[in-house]
């Protein structure tokens, strides 16, 4: 079984080197699914629900709060990756599992994955 993983991210350089860090932890296995607003990726979240969700906190002009607070209740976990740390308290609010500042460190992303299955078991 594949690993559905989503991330919302408006910098295509940046989307593209984080599937690659994903695909060189977690194997080939791994469908992807990207979205670069804020509109896009709620829609591709409601449709789709991911087994993980990597979110910008800024897409294209907008916040990544505006994707957080239209799933309260997300049976799917977070890990924040960003340029700037000072959202970092308030994801925490929102039960967000890890806060990676770009560029992202390959150790910290497999430590926040490794986080994530433990509290969102991956079904592979």
């Amino acid at each position: 079984m594949s690993l559905h993983i989503h991330i919302a991210e408006d910098e295509p350089r940046s989307a593209r080197l984080l599937m690659q860090l994903l695909e060189s932890q977690l194997g080939s296995c791994l469908i992807f699914d990207w979205s670069k607003t804020v509109n896009e990726a709620i829609n591709l979240l409601k449709t789709k629900p991911p087994n993980l969700l990597i979110l910008d906190m800024e897409l294209a002009g907008k916040s990544g709060f505006d994707v957080l607070d239209s799933f309260p209740n997300s049976t799917f976990p977070v890990i924040i990756a960003s340029a700037r740390k000072e959202h970092a308290y308030n994801c925490f609010r929102y039960g967000v599992l890890a806060y990676l500042l770009k560029p992202i460190d390959p150790a910290e992303l497999s430590e926040a994955i490794a986080r994530c299955e433990r509290f969102f078991p991956f079904a592979q």
